[in-house]
């Protein structure tokens, strides 16, 4: 029912070990109300239902009682139409998908053996941990530890077999189809804008902060401000600035390059800050 990689975290938790959880936040009818930002007040937009004579409407606005954006309410379909074709704008081109997995997987395939040698390293620690924690168990028989400190000792050693059998199979990326799961992940950015369409309400707004990692701001008037992208998508952005490979991960040194008139070095980056016209 369970994979052993699954089984090993359910055994990490049960003998002490501390996993982080995150409460969902997000609210299905309202999709960017934790994205979109007050300009004046920097507040993440809200959204609510108002009702009219026939029928009920949906609105983001700003919630903070002491900004003078207060009561200006912003229709959700507004808002989501916008966000929809901002995602169409910064949407990475077929050129740049196609640099983006040759450079990948030229640099999978130098650090592959890096991997391996990690999952080596791991398999000979938990061969030590075993034979320690037969070692517990011959000096309980033979009385060495009492009850209290036979249990003790073994919580710990379990507790350390569980992590590092986690980085063990972490490790294992030599194992991996690199090439396949490139190939899906330049499909699932290839149409943002579908794919935000199609998500589920509880995974919308993970998608979001993957490409808005900081959030972004919201005026009716002129839409949307300057955002900071994730990094695939900035760096979507840095290579149509430059019209040349952004990063050289096959060892060549840095080399100017002509960009709009001036001459930027190979490993240039512009402001993250991006004005979306």
């Amino acid at each position: 029912m369970i994979s052993v990689d699954e089984m090993n975290a359910i055994r990490f938790i049960r003998e002490g070990g501390k996993v982080r959880t995150i409460r969902d936040r997000y609210n299905p009818k309202f999709p960017l109300r934790r994205l979109i930002y007050c300009p004046d007040c920097s507040r993440p937009l809200t959204g609510s239902t108002s009702r009219g004579r026939s029928k009920k409407y949906d609105y983001y606005h700003c919630y903070n009682t002491a900004c003078p954006r207060r009561w200006i309410m912003v229709p959700k379909a507004q808002v989501e139409e916008a966000f929809a074709v901002l995602l169409e704008r910064i949407t990475p081109t077929e050129e740049f998908l196609k640099y983006f997995g040759e450079v990948a997987l030229d640099k999978w395939a130098r650090e592959r053996d890096t991997y391996a040698s990690n999952a080596s390293e791991y398999e000979s620690e938990l061969q030590g941990l075993e034979e320690r924690r037969k070692a517990i168990f011959n000096m309980r028989e033979d009385g060495t530890y009492t009850t209290e400190e036979f249990k003790e000792r073994m919580a710990e050693v379990n507790n350390k077999i569980a992590t590092t059998r986690i980085s063990t199979s972490e490790s294992r990326m030599d194992q991996y189809d690199m090439e396949a799961g490139i190939e899906y992940a330049k499909q699932a950015i290839r149409d943002i804008q579908k794919q935000w369409l199609n998500l589920s309400p509880t995974l919308r707004g993970r998608f979001q902060k993957l490409v808005f990692p900081q959030g972004i701001t919201y005026d009716k008037k002129t839409g949307f401000g300057t955002v900071v992208l994730g990094r695939i998508f900035s760096l979507n952005r840095d290579y149509a600035l430059q019209k040349s490979p952004l990063v050289d991960l096959r060892g060549v040194g840095p080399r100017p390059r002509p960009c709009h008139g001036r001459v930027l070095p190979l490993n240039y980056r512009p402001s993250l800050g991006y004005s979306i016209p």
